[in-house]
């Protein structure tokens, strides 16, 4: 007598529609300098198996930051898709100037703009669960109301490419069919 267990890998299969046509999903995420800051949350709508539409909040140094943004994501295995993340967000945000290798001013902006494209892989369980590495470069394009917290900043332009690094869990609902 033998008995035979199968179970399915993230390679064996094609991918689920059911698993990527669920059109509402929550998450949790964490990054360094990450779409919506150090650590948030955000929801997505998903009108397609392969464009999910993002919006979220979290809290970033020193307060608060808030981004939307487009998914496009192809699903390449039954339970594993990758993705192409582009969003905007906005919030204060704190920045050490390095100049070789040491601290030099440090600046602050109330109001700083960011556009962010990155590469995740988001791999779903059967039953909605979700987990999303992702990483990719964050953009500076617009700042107001600086300040300079140490230093002389005027001297110094200001960095304007930032990469970011994240995971995020999550669960995706079959709601708004």
């Amino acid at each position: 007598m033998a008995v035979v267990v199968a179970s399915p890998s993230l390679g064996s299969a094609q991918p689920d529609d059911e698993l990527w046509t669920r059109a509402f999903a929550f998450e949790l995420q964490t990054a360094a300098v990450g779409p919506v800051g150090g650590g948030g949350g955000t929801v997505e709508v998903t009108p397609h198996r392969n464009v999910s539409l993002v919006a979220g909040a979290g809290a970033a140094l020193p307060g608060w930051r808030v981004g939307v943004g487009i998914r496009p994501q192809w699903p390449f295995a039954r339970r594993a898709a990758v993705g192409f993340e582009t969003f905007y967000s906005f919030g204060p945000h704190e920045d050490p100037i390095l100049r070789w290798g040491k601290m030099a001013p440090f600046a602050r902006w109330e109001h700083a703009h960011w556009i962010r494209h990155g590469l995740s892989l988001e791999i779903r369980s059967l039953r909605g669960f979700r987990f999303r590495p992702f990483f990719g470069a964050a953009f500076l394009v617009g700042y107001r109301n600086e300040s300079c917290l140490r230093g002389d900043c005027s001297t110094v332009e200001p960095r304007r490419v930032f990469p970011y690094l994240g995971f995020a869990m999550g669960w995706a609902l079959p709601l708004l069919r």
